[in-house]
């Protein structure tokens, strides 16, 4: 009998091949894979209608943890870009799907340029925190990452790229503007949350909230539950410190986050778009419709 592996390998080889025979000839847009769904809602915005664009890990989904499909094979190996965020959040998955898919695409890493918040002492050592989005001016970066990547690679459209991509830059600034407007509304000691996992130091670096702790103790969601010892010294802490709510997330098991709250007494406040953008016609559909979504969630219950 063939070996598992070896029929496992063969199986991802003849899928990449014929994917690059059949899929590339017959498109009439270059294609663009993103990881992950923020990054294709950014390239899709720069690139506009004369790109294709597609997400390896869709909406509601954990890039920490994705295990490659066939499908994914199939359209890395069709790929002329890929774009990846970096910075540790594709957990290595994008490196091998690479590999096995034989792809020949250009690699983009979209957080290049940016300044990274590193381990704060809850268990990441000095691990890169990747969760720059939630940031609109590290979006901005991003977008002009990728506007950059897309001009120098389909040069014909780089007017309309160009147009695209200061049109982004204007809205981010708004975005920005507008998450500073609202945070203000938040008596200044009650500007401090309690996560699912560490994804919110960009946020709170930017508009002056404090993540007083997370239930994982970890940028990624690989990492395990929290030991009854540390759940609990985390539930003594959020009541020293008088910490108003805490969030689950929508990709995460909201189970934790409310057995915490009501240990802790707290509130348990909506669960928050963390780690991907949520489906079509949820709140978090888009960018700057999810950030605005998690800014009003967490100023309604940091100002009860």
């Amino acid at each position: 009998m063939m070996p598992r592996a070896f029929c496992l390998m063969a199986l991802v080889t003849l899928v990449a091949g014929c994917a690059t025979r059949s899929g590339k000839d017959d498109r009439d847009k270059p294609l663009v894979v993103a990881s992950f769904s923020v990054l294709a809602d950014l390239a899709k915005r720069v690139g506009g209608d004369e790109i294709e664009v597609v997400a390896i890990v869709g909406p509601d989904s954990d890039a920490h943890t994705h295990n490659p499909t066939p499908a994914d094979v199939r359209r890395m190996a069709e790929a002329d870009i890929v774009l990846e965020l970096g910075a540790g959040f594709e957990s290595g998955w994008l490196d091998r799907l690479c590999v096995s898919s034989g792809t020949r695409a250009r690699r983009i890493v979209a957080s290049d340029g940016i300044a990274l918040i590193r381990g704060d002492g809850r268990g990441q050592s000095d691990e890169p925190d990747p969760h720059v989005w939630h940031d609109p001016t590290n979006a901005a970066g991003m977008a002009e990452v990728i506007g950059k990547a897309l001009s120098d690679s389909f040069p014909w459209q780089l007017e309309k790229i160009g147009a695209n991509s200061k049109r982004v830059k204007v809205e981010l600034e708004a975005l920005d503007e507008w998450i500073k407007v609202q945070i203000s509304s938040i008596p200044p000691e009650r500007r401090k949350i309690v996560t699912s996992h560490d994804t919110f130091g960009y946020f709170g670096r930017r508009y002056g909230i404090r993540v007083a702790g997370t239930v994982l103790p970890s940028f990624s969601t690989e990492y395990g539950e929290p030991s009854a010892a540390e759940f609990s010294r985390l539930a003594a802490a959020i009541r020293a410190e008088g910490v108003p709510a805490i969030f689950a997330d929508t990709t995460g098991n909201p189970a934790l986050a409310g057995r915490l709250a009501e240990e802790s007494g707290v509130l348990l406040g909506p669960p928050l778009y963390t780690d991907s953008l949520g489906p079509p016609g949820s709140p978090g559909a888009t960018y700057d419709s999810m950030m605005r979504h998690n800014t009003r969630c967490i100023v309604e219950a940091l100002s009860r």
